[in-house]
């Protein structure tokens, strides 16, 4: 059986989550331990999720490491609040700027985002199907929520992508440096665009996806 490090940025979305686990002790973070790994609050933003997981993953044996947690997804995806989707890639969206109507990262500018002598690594980064039974499409990781009609269309005009979320690219250049497989599973809570937290739709998909961890 493989071992899986669950990462989720909240303790609010790891209790619903994972809601009969212990809670055990992780390098100073709060986590909850389960029959396949280990549940710990990574922290919100690609920054904190990437360094909650370049320090976590060297002090388990893990095979993989899993993201999880809500996000959401752009109106022309198809995709609905309540659904649960997985990652086919990731990619951090917003380093670069902003021309318009379109975005340019640094892929398009020509720029490495990390020169290494095996080969640079570019914004966007590969993640690994984890469920047979789940959509699985390409994600986007930005340091700011969109906010904003105007903003979704450029994102989703840009890359294509389906979902829009603040950690995962982190995670996936920590799993990349850690030399693990990564995985990213979200919860769609809600369409990008304007903010509407009170209509979001959190605590069923959350618990839904939770069955499914346990049951790996």
């Amino acid at each position: 059986m493989k071992t899986t490090l669950w990462l989720v940025p909240t303790l609010k979305e790891l209790a619903h989550l994972m809601p009969d686990l212990h809670v055990v002790p992780t390098r100073g973070l709060n986590g909850r331990g389960h029959r396949t790994g280990t549940g710990v609050d990574c922290g919100i933003g690609p920054a904190a999720a990437a360094q909650s997981a370049t320090v976590t993953v060297p002090g388990w044996v893990v095979d993989r490491v899993s993201l999880a947690g809500i996000a959401g997804a752009f109106p022309e995806s198809g995709l609905e609040p309540g659904m649960l989707v997985q990652a086919r890639s990731e990619r951090f969206a917003d380093l670069g700027y902003r021309e318009g109507d379109r975005y340019v990262d640094l892929d398009a500018m020509g720029l490495d985002m990390l020169p290494r002598p095996g080969g640079a690594l570019g914004c966007q980064l590969p993640a690994e199907p984890l469920f047979d039974d789940l959509p699985t499409v390409d994600f986007l990781t930005v340091s700011q929520i969109t906010n904003s009609r105007e903003t979704a269309r450029a994102l989703y005009g840009t890359y294509g992508a389906a979902v829009e979320n603040m950690e995962g690219a982190g995670v996936a250049l920590a799993a990349r440096h850690c030399s693990v497989t990564f995985h990213e599973v979200r919860a769609i809570s809600n369409l990008v665009g304007p903010r509407e937290p009170k209509s979001w739709c959190v605590e069923e998909p959350l618990r839904k996806l939770g069955e499914m961890i346990r049951a790996l």
